[in-house]
């Protein structure tokens, strides 16, 4: 099994918990890897035969704009539209939330999940 990957997807959101990231958002980078097999595709050279990376940023742009308090529950959706659309038996998403409001100026804060 081999991994389509598609890291640094760039998305403006308004997720948050404080009142402020529901009004004046922020930025978000998405990661994600998905296990497929590639055997086929690498031989036939037809995007039909591969997991195609531009589905992989539909859905993580679909999910995104979906509103949700917490980055974990963003996260867990996107998961489940892979699962569910490329029947991938598994994926990894890294949910960056940029320039976060901490006290400690973080770069950023994120929460990686997989199936």
């Amino acid at each position: 099994m081999e991994t389509v990957s598609v890291h640094g997807i760039k998305i403006f959101g308004y997720h948050g918990c404080m009142p402020e990231e529901e009004l004046i958002g922020t930025w978000f980078e998405i990661d994600v890897d998905v296990a497929a097999d590639l055997a086929h595709a690498s031989h036939t050279d037809n995007i039909a035969d591969t997991t195609n990376y531009v589905t992989i940023v539909e859905i993580v742009r679909r999910e995104m704009a979906i509103r949700s308090n917490l980055i974990e529950h963003v996260g867990r959706r996107i998961l489940e539209a892979i699962k569910s659309e490329l029947r991938s038996p598994t994926a990894t998403v890294v949910v960056k939330k940029l320039n976060p409001p901490v006290a400690a100026e973080p770069d950023y804060v994120s929460v990686r999940m997989s199936y």
